[in-house]
């Protein structure tokens, strides 16, 4: 589902917890605008997927590369929204390294 380009978003991603909730929610990262997606691949090792190292990794690993996801609301619940980087940066939202 594509974003109006009148939807305002928040102007910079929300922390590491929304990422979190996020991955454990999609199971990978797809952008709202173009239809992009970042996969999260699971190691060997991984004996928690969705959760634990796996969740966080894949946070982290997002954000690192410039993906923009919505802040938790006030209440903590998730609003799945995310862009790439691509479509983050034309839409003027900042992604705290």
């Amino acid at each position: 589902m594509k974003a109006s380009t009148h939807d305002t978003f928040p102007p910079v991603a929300g922390g590491l917890d929304a990422y979190e909730l996020y991955v454990w929610f999609q199971l990978y990262f797809l952008c709202h605008d173009c239809g992009e997606s970042l996969d999260c691949p699971v190691a060997d090792d991984d004996i928690e997927t969705p959760e634990g190292e796996w969740m966080r990794r894949n946070a982290q690993r997002a954000r690192s590369l410039g993906w923009y996801v919505h802040p938790l609301s006030a209440d903590g619940s998730l609003t799945p929204i995310c862009f790439c980087p691509g479509c983050a940066a034309s839409r003027h939202l900042v992604v705290p390294q």
